[in-house]
C-alpha cells in the first residue's frame, strides 16, 4: 500500500516549491529583458564607443537593479506560496485525522474558537475547501451519535468489511447491563426527571465501556448491549469485560448519589 501511494506521488511538487521556482523564471525573464532592452539602447547611441565609464556604469546599476527586483519577486512569491500551502497542509492533516480523532475532538473542531485558532485563510478557494472540511467533519460526529465510532473510522478509512456486509469468525466478550427495578422507577419520576436519568446513566457507562475498548452496539432502552474483539482486535478482550462492569458497578454509587440530589 505504502508503495502504491508513493508511486501516485511521482511528480508531485510542494506549492511552496513551485511557487519559488516561478518567482525564479520570472525574475530571471525579467532580469535577461532589461539586460537586452539596455544593450540594444546603448548600442543604437553609441554610449560603449563616445562613453565607456558612464556605459559601464549604467549596465552596473541595472543589474543591481535585477538583482534587487528578482529577490523581491523571489520573495513575495515564497510568501504567497506559504500562503497556500499552510491552510493547504493543515486541510490534509485534518483530513487524515478524520479517521483517528474521536467525535468530541470533532465536535470540538467545528467551534468558532477552535476554527480561529487554526487560522482561515484568506484565498477564497482555501476558505471554501475549509469550510466544506468543517461540514463534513460535522457529518461524521453526528454519524458517529447513530453507529459506533470505530465503525464511522473504518467508513471514513475506506476499510471494505466497514462500507459492506461482512460476516467473520471470531472469539468475542458480549456484555448486557440495564437498571435494576426500571420499571418502578419509571412510575415514581416524571417524564423529563426519567429523560435525564437516562442520559446522565447511559452516558457515564457508555463513557467506562469505551475507556475499556467496548464497543457499544445498542442502547435498549435502560440496556447496553457492548462487544469487544468486533469489529476491531482487542487484546485480552474477556479481562476488558470484566474489567467494564467492575468499574460501572464502582461508578453507580457517585452516580446515583448525584442523580438523588
Amino acid at each position: 500500500q505504502e508503495e502504491e501511494e508513493s508511486s501516485g506521488l511521482v511528480g508531485v511538487v510542494p506549492i511552496v516549491g513551485l511557487m519559488l521556482c516561478f518567482g525564479a523564471l520570472m525574475s530571471v525573464a525579467f532580469s535577461a529583458c532589461m539586460l537586452l532592452l539596455l544593450d540594444h539602447v546603448i548600442s543604437r547611441t553609441r554610449w560603449d564607443a563616445e562613453q565607456p565609464e558612464e556605459a559601464a556604469a549604467l549596465r552596473s546599476g541595472v543589474i543591481i537593479v535585477c538583482v534587487v527586483v528578482s529577490l523581491v519577486a523571489i520573495a513575495l512569491f515564497l510568501a504567497f506560496g506559504c500562503a497556500v500551502s499552510r491552510p493547504l497542509r493543515r486541510l490534509a492533516n485534518q483530513i487524515q485525522g478524520l479517521s483517528t480523532n474521536g467525535l468530541e475532538q470533532a465536535v470540538n473542531a467545528e467551534r468558532p474558537s477552535t476554527m480561529m485558532a487554526i487560522g482561515a485563510s484568506r484565498i477564497a478557494d482555501v476558505q471554501r475547501l475549509q469550510v466544506a472540511l468543517s461540514k463534513l467533519r460535522s457529518n461524521i460526529a453526528t454519524f458517529e451519535c447513530f453507529l459506533p465510532e470505530t465503525i464511522v473510522r473504518g467508513i471514513v478509512r475506506g476499510d471494505q468489511n466497514a462500507t459492506r456486509l461482512h460476516v467473520g469468525r471470531r472469539e468475542v466478550s458480549i456484555m448486557f447491563s440495564d437498571v435494576k427495578d426500571f420499571t418502578s422507577i419509571t412510575e415514581s419520576l416524571k417524564p423529563k426527571e426519567l429523560l435525564l436519568l437516562l442520559t446522565r446513566y447511559l452516558d457515564v457507562m457508555s463513557r467506562i465501556a469505551h475507556s475499556f475498548d467496548g464497543v457499544v452496539t445498542e442502547i435498549l432502552g435502560d440496556g447496553l448491549l457492548v462487544f469487544w474483539n468486533t469489529p476491531d482486535d482487542v487484546e485480552d478482550h474477556g479481562s476488558k469485560a470484566v474489567a467494564t462492569a467492575l468499574a460501572q458497578c464502582h461508578a453507580l454509587g457517585p452516580l446515583n448519589g448525584e442523580l438523588e440530589r
